[in-house]
C-alpha cells in the first residue's frame, strides 16, 4: 500500500509518500477483510494472491477505525478466477499501504474464510496466519488465547471487545485471521 498523510506545516503539500505491508482474507461475496490501520491514507492498493506476482488493484469498500477493520473491494475478475465455493477455509491476503500488495491463500483458488460462530475461550488454541514481510510463504504460528475482555481503544474512546494472543505477531502479519 502507498500512502501518504497530510502535512500541516506545509498544507500546500503532502508528505513523502510510505509503503507497508500487510495481510487480509477473502470473505463472501468477493471481498477482502485486512485491519483499517494498514491501508489508512492509502494512495494505491495492490493485492495478489500468494502463488502470484501479478498484482490487482483494489480500494477501500469501507472502514471501520473504532475497530481497526476495512473491506477492500477488487473490481478485475481476473482476480476471482478460481474462487473456491464459499464453504471452505480461507487462509489470507497481504496487502502494503500505498502500493498496496494482497496476497490470497495457499493455493491457486480463493477461499472465503468461515468465522467461529463463538467467542473463544481462555487457553483456546489459536492459530495466526498471514504474510510477515511480504514474504511469498504463507506464515502460520501458533498460541493460545489469554485474555477476553472489552478493552478502552482510545482512538474513538469506545470498549469494545478484545480478544489477546500470544502467538507470534511480526510485521506484516496485520490484517491476517487468528
Amino acid at each position: 500500500v502507498d500512502s501518504s498523510s497530510a502535512n500541516y506545516e506545509l498544507p500546500w503539500q503532502n508528505k513523502p509518500l510510505t509503503s507497508s505491508i500487510g495481510s487480509g482474507f477473502v470473505i463472501d461475496d468477493k471481498y477482502i477483510i485486512t485491519n483499517a490501520h494498514v491501508v489508512a491514507d492509502a494512495m494505491q492498493i495492490m493485492v495478489k494472491k500468494p502463488s502470484s506476482f501479478k498484482k490487482f488493484t483494489a480500494y477501500v469498500y469501507a472502514a471501520g477505525h473504532e475497530c481497526d477493520l476495512a473491506l477492500l473491494c477488487v473490481d478485475d475478475e481476473e482476480f476471482w478466477d478460481g474462487q473456491a465455493p464459499d464453504d471452505t477455509l480461507s487462509p489470507t491476503a497481504t496487502t502494503s499501504v500505498p502500493e498496496a500488495s494482497v496476497a490470497v491463500t495457499t493455493a491457486h483458488e480463493l477461499q472465503p474464510l468461515i468465522f467461529s460462530k463463538e467467542i473463544p475461550s481462555l487457553q483456546d488454541i489459536v492459530v495466526t496466519v498471514g504474510y510477515p514481510m511480504g514474504g511469498d510463504n504463507l506464515c502460520l504460528t501458533q498460541g493460545v488465547v489469554s485474555r477476553v475482555e472489552p478493552v478502552f481503544y482510545a482512538h474513538t474512546g469506545s470498549n469494545l471487545l478484545a480478544i489477546q494472543i500470544d502467538a507470534a505477531i511480526n510485521p506484516g502479519n496485520s490484517g491476517g485471521p487468528a
